[in-house]
C-alpha cells in the first residue's frame, strides 16, 4: 500500500474527478460517462500539454515545478491544505527523509507549559497523532488524549470514541484527511505503518482514505459528550512545536457567556476536587 499512500497521480485523479466541467467553463459536447474533467481538459485549463499532464498522472514524471504544480492547483480549484499537499508530493522526500521516525517525546519546557495550563484540555500530538503529553482536563474531556493513546486509533477502533464524539462521522474524516496530510512529509516508517494497520482493521477506514481527502487542523470547534455534563462544544487552536518537527500543541477552550462555559467550569471543578 505504501506507493498509494504517497502518489501524486491518485491524488490527482481524484481531485480531477471531483470538478464539474460546466464550473470549470468546459463546454460540454457529448455525454459523460464518469465524473469531472477529463486529463486533456485539465491540461488545457493549467495550461500544460495534455501528454505532459498524462505522464504526471501516470507516475512517469515525478519532479513538476512548483509553478506547475500552482497552475494545475488553480485549475483544479484546491483549497490551501489541497494545494499544500500537491507542493509536498510533488517535491518527493529522499529515502531518509522518508523513513524517519516521528518525534516521540516531548521537551521539558513544553510539559511545563501544559502543567500552567491545568485549568484547560491541552496536549500534544506528532505527526503520527500519538499524544505524547496532555493535561488531565483533557482526559477527563476525551479519553482518546490521554498519553500513549493514538488519535486515528482511538477514533476507528475504540468503542468508547462513538461515545464521546457525538458528531463521530465528521471527526472520522477529519482524522483520515489529516493522516494524508501528515503522509506527504512521512510517507513511510511510522505513519505508513499506521495507515496500513488502520486501512487493514477498519473498513470505513478505509473507504474513507481512498477519497483521498486533505485536512490541516488548525482551529475550529467539536462537540464531547461527557458523563455526567452532557454534550459541551469547544473551540480549539492548534500551535506548532518549534524545534520538534511534526509536533502540534491543540488548547481547547468554551466561548465565553454560553452555555458551554457554565457546563466546562463544573466539569473542572469536578476534576480538580
Amino acid at each position: 500500500m505504501e506507493a498509494e499512500i504517497h502518489s501524486l497521480g491518485s491524488f490527482l485523479r481524484s481531485r480531477r474527478e471531483r470538478v464539474d466541467p460546466r464550473a470549470a467553463g468546459v463546454v460540454l459536447v457529448d455525454r459523460r460517462r464518469v465524473p469531472g474533467l477529463r486529463r486533456e481538459e485539465l491540461a488545457t485549463l493549467a495550461g500544460v500539454s495534455a501528454t505532459y499532464y498524462a505522464r504526471l498522472e501516470q507516475g512517469r514524471d515525478r519532479n513538476p515545478s512548483p509553478e506547475v504544480l500552482d497552475a494545475i492547483a488553480d485549475a483544479l480549484r484546491l483549497d490551501t491544505a489541497e494545494r499544500d499537499h500537491l507542493h509536498r508530493l510533488g517535491s518527493p522526500a529522499s529515502r531518509r527523509d522518508r523513513d524517519r521516525p516521528v518525534a516521540g517525546s516531548v521537551r521539558p519546557g513544553v510539559r511545563e507549559l501544559l502543567g500552567l495550563w491545568s485549568n484547560f484540555p491541552a496536549f500534544v500530538v506528532n505527526a503520527r497523532r500519538d499524544v505524547l503529553a496532555a493535561t488531565g482536563l483533557a482526559e477527563r474531556v476525551n479519553p482518546g488524549w490521554s498519553p500513549g493513546s493514538n488519535l486515528a486509533v482511538f477514533t476507528f477502533l475504540d468503542p468508547r470514541a462513538k461515545e464521546t464524539y457525538p458528531d463521530w462521522d465528521v471527526i472520522a474524516g477529519q482524522t483520515v484527511a489529516g493522516l494524508r496530510s501528515a503522509s506527504a512529509t512521512y510517507p513511510g516508517g511510522d505513519v505508513g505503518r499506521l495507515i496500513e494497520y488502520l486501512a487493514a482493521e477498519d473498513a470505513t477506514f478505509a473507504h474513507l482514505w481512498s477519497t483521498q481527502d486533505v485536512y490541516a487542523r488548525t482551529i475550529g470547534q467539536k462537540r464531547f459528550a461527557i458523563k455526567g455534563f452532557g454534550v459541551i462544544t469547544l473551540q480549539f487552536e492548534s500551535f506548532s512545536v518549534d524545534g520538534a518537527p511534526g509536533q502540534t500543541l491543540f488548547v481547547y477552550f468554551p466561548s465565553r457567556g454560553s452555555s458551554d462555559e457554565t457546563a466546562f467550569a463544573r466539569l473542572r471543578e469536578s476534576t480538580s476536587s
